[in-house]
């Protein structure tokens, strides 16, 4: 019996393409916003919502001079005066799957209460807490999810950020055509990704990513923890030099999204020759350089959904109910 879990990762694209869709309507609801009236922008999520915060924040500083940050909703709670000055106007993403992560839901609360900001919300529920404190609300309901693991909304809330700043400039963003592409590539290689399990008993696993890639890397790691109980890690790709490579086995698997081609690939070579197997996801896995860099997000996260699937299955392990977790962190 198919699980939630894989549903989701299977259905992401057509999410995705109801997202486009109504892209128009998405960008009416913040048109009004003038980022140059804000001397900063703050994106705010947790766990997997803050890894969206990285990827949008590296989206946000590509186009915008804006001073920006990502900040975890607990950090704000513990120690605002690291991030935020009094006399500061600040717009605000705070971003939840469930609009109930008590730990971002209270970050915005306190930055209404104590700072002059706009608070955005980015969530997939309609009537959760966050709509309520929100100064504007963005609902992606057609990514909606019901497993624990948020997979789906993740790509849908990254598409959407992407959509979003683009369109305050004017830009083109991609379209279905892009994401059948991307579709069809994910069809071709989900043999191709559960055959590594059986190439090696692997016991340890690392993303890599530089640029908004970064935050890819953190999320894949974390997917592997979560549905497959795996030892996993995320970094910048250049500073696994730095200490982290000294762990690297012929046990373990490497996973690099290259944005920046040549350094990544001769990086990926010195991680061979210390025994560890890479997966370079560049032009060898279909993925060519003429697909802008911006749009690579699409082909490469639906790898690992589908790797931490398959990872799980193959130790008999049920996605929908990962080992120490709830669909959300609430707390008293």
């Amino acid at each position: 019996m198919e699980t939630y879990t894989e549903k989701e990762i299977r259905g992401q694209f057509g999410a995705l393409r109801k997202i486009l869709s109504k892209k128009q309507n998405l960008t009416k609801e913040v048109k009004e916003i003038r980022v140059e009236d804000y001397d900063g922008v703050i994106f705010v999520g947790c766990g997997s919502s803050y890894y969206i915060s990285l990827i949008a924040l590296s989206f946000f500083r590509e186009l915008f001079s804006n001073c920006s940050e990502a900040i975890p909703g607990g950090e704000i709670l513990l120690s605002p005066e690291t991030h935020l000055k009094e006399d500061k106007k600040y717009l605000v993403f705070l971003i939840s799957r469930s609009g109930e992560s008590t730990e971002t839901v209270r970050a915005g609360e306190f930055l209404k209460k104590n700072y002059d900001t706009t608070l955005v919300s980015l969530t997939t529920e309609p009537d959760s807490s966050l709509v309520k404190i929100g100064d504007i609300s963005i609902i992606l309901d057609d990514a909606r999810e019901k497993s624990v693991v948020m997979t789906q909304s993740f790509t849908v809330m990254v598409a959407f950020f992407l959509a979003l700043f683009r369109g305050w400039k004017n830009i083109e963003i991609f379209d279905e055509e892009m994401v059948d592409k991307a579709e069809k590539f994910y069809k071709t290689t989900r043999d191709k990704i559960k055959s590594l399990l059986s190439d090696r008993d692997f016991d340890h696993f690392v993303f890599l990513g530089q640029g908004y890639a970064y935050g890819l890397a953190q999320e894949g790691a974390l997917k592997v923890k979560e549905m497959s109980i795996g030892f996993s890690e995320g970094f910048h790709s250049l500073e696994y030099r730095h200490g982290p490579k000294s762990i690297i086995t012929d046990k373990s698997l490497i996973f690099i999204f290259p944005l920046f081609y040549d350094e990544e690939k001769r990086l990926a070579e010195e991680l061979e020759d210390l025994g560890g197997k890479v997966l370079f996801l560049g032009e060898e896995w279909g993925i060519l350089d003429d697909i802008d860099k911006n749009y690579r997000f699409l082909f490469w996260i639906p790898i690992f959904h589908e790797f931490g699937l398959q990872r799980a299955l193959y130790r008999g392990l049920n996605p929908d109910n990962p080992k120490n977790l709830t669909k959300v962190v609430k707390l008293d």
